[in-house]
């Protein structure tokens, strides 16, 4: 048993290797272990500052305070509602400063290279700011 154990493992370790890259089982993503692009445990109550900066993000947020607290390590973030398919839409607009409450998630998206091999962005983790309340700029 110990040997097969010790098989599987050095496959892994040589499939990683190939690639340049570690491998985790999403056994050890529980949310109370991750920790996000903010500092927090992914599902964490947070409030976020900051500006809207385009890139190849979907609604991108550059950072510029967390839970009250400067930051300077050139975060950018995927922002969204809820519910992006209602009235929990967000859309930001260039030259506004933002203030939301919420909590950072994520998901997997883009192809794989071998799906779409001239892909911009190849399959990986993106993290998204999930908006529960806009605290600025208030709508009239």
């Amino acid at each position: 048993m110990r040997s097969v154990l010790a098989a599987v493992v050095a496959c892994l370790a040589l499939h990683a290797d190939a690639f340049g890259q570690s491998t985790i089982s999403v056994k050890d993503l529980a949310p109370s272990r991750v920790i996000g692009l903010l500092g927090k445990p992914l599902g964490t109550q947070t409030t976020i500052e900051g500006q809207y900066h385009p890139t190849l993000l979907e609604n991108p947020l550059k950072i510029t305070a967390v839970d009250g607290k400067a930051v300077t390590n050139n975060v950018i973030i995927s922002v969204r509602g809820r519910d992006p398919q209602k009235e929990g839409r967000i859309v930001l607009k260039e030259g506004r400063s933002y203030r939301f409450e919420g909590y950072e998630s994520g998901e997997f998206g883009s192809s794989p290279s071998w799906v779409t091999p001239t892909a911009q962005q190849n399959f990986h983790f993106y993290h998204i700011f999930i908006v529960t309340t806009v605290l600025e700029p208030k709508e009239k």
